[in-house]
């Protein structure tokens, strides 16, 4: 259930946007923010609220905070993600953005699953023998003639490259994380 934030007592300026953030609790109030230069950027919901798509953002003098919708622990422990060995990285010519084909062991739980991983920053050598962090639970996805398994867990850097998550330390295969 999405909330209406109360209508803000401030009078609204040119170039500026108050901004609500979900609470944890659905009956809890919205909390409004006052971003300067933002408005524009903002598709009006109501009044008194403003999104960017689904996000809610929240702001002060520094540059906004981008909020995610906050979820229980329980829906965390749902997702799970575990570690495994890529063992093969096989060329993908026909994806249609530049990925490998993975090969990646979850350890003897688990076992072989396949993923498409758009990390083509990354070498074939690179990748053979690395520890990586996945979504071993989320429905198999067809990407073009490859059944993609797993989600590989990566970060963008500052040039778009995705960086791929993994322990520091050897753990099992198939270690989950918490």
């Amino acid at each position: 259930m999405r909330h209406q934030h109360e209508a803000d007592s401030r009078e609204e300026r040119a170039g500026c946007a108050v901004v609500a953030a979900l609470p944890p609790d659905p009956e809890a109030p919205l909390r409004g923010v006052e971003v300067e230069g933002l408005a524009g950027e903002f598709r009006r919901h109501s009044a008194d609220r403003y999104d960017v798509g689904d996000t809610p953002f929240i702001g002060t003098a520094t540059p906004p905070i981008r909020v995610v919708r906050v979820i229980d622990f329980d829906q965390f422990l749902a997702v799970d993600m575990r570690v495994g060995r890529v063992t093969a990285v096989d060329d993908f010519p026909e994806a249609r953005k530049p990925a490998w084909k993975l090969t990646i062991d979850f350890g003897p739980e688990l076992g072989v699953k396949r993923s498409s991983a758009q990390v083509t920053n990354y070498g074939r050598e690179e990748l053979e023998g690395r520890l990586v962090v996945g979504v071993v639970n989320f429905p198999p996805r067809q990407i073009g003639p490859f059944m993609s398994e797993v989600l590989c867990i990566g970060a963008s850097d500052e040039a778009g490259n995705v960086i791929l998550l993994a322990p520091d330390a050897d753990v099992p295969l198939g270690s989950r994380i918490h």
